[in-house]
């Protein structure tokens, strides 16, 4: 479960960064973790459910 949290992690932050370049606010640090935290929010679920199920 640590692994696919640490895959969760780098690619919200990866979307969070071309989400953010795409919308012009590539320097807001507040924008940045923002988007991260919706991202999470959004797939964070799907990811931990198969784990929780076991």
């Amino acid at each position: 479960m640590l692994l696919a949290e640490l895959f969760m992690d780098a690619i919200s932050d990866e979307l969070a960064g071309r989400l953010l370049e795409r919308s012009g606010k590539a320097g807001d640090v507040a924008a940045f973790h923002a988007a991260k935290q919706q991202n999470v929010r959004k797939c964070g679920s799907d990811i931990h459910q198969p784990f929780m199920s076991r």
